[in-house]
């Protein structure tokens, strides 16, 4: 896995995304696309630190996201734990989309 994010056109044209949106956003894209489908699993305090956001900012974001249905939240029970990822909701997966 590379250990960069990339932010498309189609996110700021499409969706309107811009500054800790557009970042917190493409982190999540970025992972929903490179696991095919469960997306990201971090801790909301590891994500802060990883952008270089505060963890406030950061649940503000997450929760904007959300309710702009542009992310999405679920769990997966793995070895009787419950593991909750977010993921991307839009079909775009790259440049060429």
């Amino acid at each position: 896995m590379n250990d960069y994010i990339r932010v498309y056109h189609w996110m700021v044209e499409k969706y309107g995304l811009k500054g800790n949106d557009l970042l917190v956003f493409a982190f999540v894209h970025f992972y929903t696309v490179c696991t095919k489908e469960h997306g990201w699993m971090m801790s909301i305090a590891k994500l802060a630190v990883y952008l270089g956001l505060a963890e406030p900012t950061v649940r503000r974001v997450l929760y904007n996201l959300r309710a702009f249905k542009l992310v999405e939240k679920f769990r997966i029970w793995e070895h009787g734990t419950p593991r909750v990822y977010l993921r991307t909701t839009c079909e775009e997966k790259g440049y060429n989309d």
